[in-house]
C-alpha cells in the first residue's frame, strides 16, 4: 500500500494576504539586478535549509529554482534586510510595487521526499528542465538510488543560479534546440562539466572565491564523499558548505 504524507503551510502575517507565491526562476526575470549581499543572504538561508531537513534523515529529492518560493510582503509592516521591490506583479494593488524578503525562502517541491532509507523511485524522466538540476546518475533512467549528496547537488545548482542571477540551462549555454531534443542527447556529465568550468572560471571575480568554493564543493560533494561514514559527510557539509557561507556572510 502507498502512503504519502500531505503538508499545509499557514501563511505567515509579514506576507500580503492572498496574495500569489513568487518562484526564485521568476524572480530571476522580474528583478533584473540584485545586490550581492542579498544574494548571500539567500544562499545562506538555503544552505541552513537543506542541512536541517538532512538532520532528521529525509531526502528532498526536487530542490530547484522552481521549488523555491517567496510571498509578496505586507507592505503596512517593516521591511526586513535583503529585501528587493519589484513593479506590478499579480499579488501588488493598482499596479504598487512589491516587496520580496530573499532572507525569507520558502522551500515546496515535497511530492517524492522520503527518508533516506526508504524505497527510491527509479522511473525515467528525461525533461531537460527537471534534470539540469540533478546529479548526473540521476538523469534519463536513474542509475543510482537518490541519497542525500544528490539533494546537495541540486542546491549546488540552484546556488550556481542566484551567483550568476540565471537559470542553470542559460549558464550551461544548451541551445535551445537540445532542450525540445531534436538533436542527439546531452551527456549529463559534460552538463555538469559545462557548469563547473562556468563556475570556477567567472564568479571568482564575480562573487568571490568563498561562493564559488561552496557551489563547487556542493557540485562535487557526493564524489569527495563517497567512501565517509554519514557522520563525516555531515562534518565535511559543515566545513566546505556551510561554514564557507558563513563566512561570506560576514564579510558583506
Amino acid at each position: 500500500m502507498n502512503r504519502a504524507f500531505g503538508f499545509v503551510f499557514e501563511c505567515p502575517v509579514e506576507a500580503t494576504p492572498n496574495a500569489e507565491p513568487v518562484a526564485l526562476r521568476q524572480l530571476y526575470k522580474l528583478a533584473r539586478i540584485v545586490p550581492l549581499g542579498h544574494r548571500v543572504r539567500l544562499a545562506h538561508e538555503l544552505i541552513g535549509a537543506l542541512e536541517n531537513f538532512h538532520r532528521v534523515g529525509w531526502v528532498h529529492k526536487n530542490i530547484s529554482s522552481h521549488s523555491i518560493t517567496f510571498l509578496p510582503r505586507n507592505p503596512l509592516l517593516p521591511q526586513p534586510p535583503a529585501s528587493i521591490s519589484i513593479g506590478k506583479h499579480e499579488g501588488s494593488t493598482q499596479g504598487a510595487p512589491v516587496t520580496f524578503g530573499l532572507a525569507s525562502p520558502w522551500l515546496f517541491g515535497f511530492d517524492t521526499s522520503r527518508p533516506e532509507e526508504a524505497h527510491s523511485l527509479m522511473g525515467e524522466d528525461h525533461s531537460l528542465n527537471k534534470n539540469i538540476y540533478q546529479h548526473p546518475a540521476r538523469w534519463g533512467r536513474p542509475s543510482l538510488k537518490f541519497i542525500k549528496a544528490h539533494d546537495v547537488y541540486s542546491l549546488g545548482v540552484v546556488l550556481l543560479e542566484i551567483a550568476f542571477w540565471k537559470d542553470a540551462l542559460s549558464i550551461a549555454e544548451i541551445p535551445k534546440q537540445d532542450v525540445s531534443h531534436k538533436t542527439q542527447p546531452l551527456v549529463a556529465e559534460n552538463v555538469r562539466a559545462a557548469l563547473s568550468v562556468k563556475c570556477s572560471r567567472m564568479l571568482p571575480h564575480q562573487v568571490g572565491q568563498l561562493l564559488t568554493d561552496t557551489i563547487l564543493s556542493c557540485l562535487d560533494f557526493a564524489e569527495n564523499t563517497r567512501d565517509l561514514a554519514a557522520y563525516e559527510k555531515h562534518r565535511y557539509y559543515e566545513t566546505h558548505v556551510a561554514d564557507k557561507m558563513a563566512k561570506a556572510v560576514g564579510r558583506i
